[in-house]
């Protein structure tokens, strides 16, 4: 056996086992979760495509095995394939008329993970409504009959009755919230593999700088049409809109932090400056969120990092 298949079986039953530590039912096997792209991308990155194959067929084979069919095909679907395609397009690269390699743009592959994401909400929703179903308040029913359960103990009913004033914004948004957290997730989950391998020495590629990620054109277009569906007021459509509005401002929230790179690196302590605004990413999570996006926004016409690289000294 070689050493790349070794590697390659080495990360699939690490990222297997970060993803079945769902089973334990513990608040904290979600940290593992949230990691568990990480060894597929490891290896990708480092080892190419076909490794990356070996180590996400192997995580399915383990995830099956340990947690059922079910839960693989739940792997394969959401953490898998779109692994492999993210290395896959990652890896790609040409020869410019000078002479050097251009790899494939970074702006562009979150566009399609975007719009990948994008899709597969939609087709739930679609799915849904063209079954006569009505996703929201089946959402809602689940949601209801889950804090039902805690209804009868004195101890958890006050934690349930205040958990219930959340149902409604959880019925509407569920959708948009979890397509949103896969898109983060599998993004900076592959922005850490190939920081961590480039300082190794390990990448296949060179690391883009963040500072300049630029999203497809389509996305302001179809952001905008998806706000459009939001205010319509029917009742599909409107659903529809208000879930895709979120996950299409998602690679917006990229250029944000890529203008709070560009803005960092103007000063010598631009590690500490990054340090201090990452802890308060992850300690204010969704509410830090909401303005790095706004950033991310108000770049398409400010241009700030364009002035501030013209600013810098040659």
């Amino acid at each position: 056996m070689s050493k790349t298949t070794v590697i390659a079986l080495v990360g699939g039953v690490a990222s297997a086992l970060l993803f079945v530590a769902l089973l334990t039912g513990t608040p904290a096997a979600m940290l593992f979760v949230y990691m568990v792209p990480l060894p597929l991308f490891l290896v990708g990155f480092s080892q190419g495509l076909v490794a990356a194959a070996i180590a996400a067929a192997g995580a399915a084979v383990v995830t099956g095995a340990i947690g059922g069919l079910s839960l693989a095909l739940i792997f394969g679907v959401a953490i898998a394939l779109p692994v492999l395609f993210t290395v896959r397009q990652a890896l790609l690269s040409r020869t410019s008329p000078d002479g050097t390699a251009e790899w494939y743009p970074p702006g562009l592959l979150l566009g399609w993970l975007t719009g990948l994401a994008a899709t597969a909400l939609a087709l739930v929703v679609l799915v849904q409504w063209g079954g006569g179903g009505d996703l929201p308040d089946a959402i809602r029913a689940r949601f209801q009959e889950g804090l039902a359960q805690f209804q009868g103990d004195p101890d958890t009913a006050a934690v349930a009755a205040r958990l219930e004033m959340w149902v409604d914004v959880l019925a509407n948004f569920l959708p948009a919230i979890l397509a949103s957290v896969w898109l983060v997730v599998l993004s900076l989950n592959a922005i850490v593999a190939q920081g961590a391998l480039t300082r190794g020495g390990h990448a296949k590629r060179p690391t883009p700088r963040l500072s300049t990620i630029e999203p497809p054109g389509w996305v302001m277009y179809a952001l905008a049409a998806t706000l459009l569906a939001w205010v319509t007021g029917l009742d599909g459509l409107e659903f529809l809109g208000q879930n895709l509005t979120p996950v299409l401002a998602i690679p917006f929230f990229f250029v944000g932090l890529a203008v709070v790179h560009s803005f960092a690196r103007r000063f010598s302590g631009r590690a500490l400056i990054l340090a201090a605004f990452y802890m308060i990413l992850i300690l204010l999570g969704f509410l830090a969120m909401l303005p790095v996006t706004a950033i991310g926004f108000a770049e398409t016409w400010t241009q700030f990092r364009r002035r501030w690289a013209r600013a810098e000294p040659v």
